[in-house]
């Protein structure tokens, strides 16, 4: 769901291309990148009687340039925030911004990283 809401949005792809990946970047893939994991942090049941999925959603941004960094971020931050709807099957209710960090200069990488946390709310 992640991927198909992050890849069929013009900004970010107008950024990152397709180079959007789930848990690990590949070998040789050029920046600027996306790279996101989705865990799972519990279930309830609602008052009406409905089962919810809580995920946690970690997403990992490189680029060559620290301002295209943030105006990257800032992009994955617009798309994602609030969003609802199905995707790919999944049922989202609400997908909420919970913060960012400046992850820094990666050296090796020659890349500036920050990563930012959502939370999943998905209906079953």
């Amino acid at each position: 769901a992640i991927y198909s809401i992050l890849s069929n949005d013009s900004s970010i792809t107008a950024l990152v291309s397709t180079r959007i990946y789930p848990d690990i970047l590949p070998m040789g893939v050029d920046q600027p990148a996306i790279i996101y994991n989705v865990g799972d942090t519990g279930f309830e049941t609602t008052k009406a009687g409905a089962v919810q999925t809580r995920h946690v959603l970690s997403i990992i941004v490189g680029h060559t340039l620290y301002d295209s960094l943030q105006t990257l971020a800032e992009a994955i931050r617009t798309v994602l925030y609030r969003k609802t709807g199905t995707f790919e099957s999944v049922k989202i209710q609400r997908l909420s911004y919970v913060g960012e960090e400046e992850k820094g200069w990666d050296e090796e990488q020659q890349i500036h990283v920050k990563s930012l946390k959502f939370e999943i709310i998905e209906n079953h």
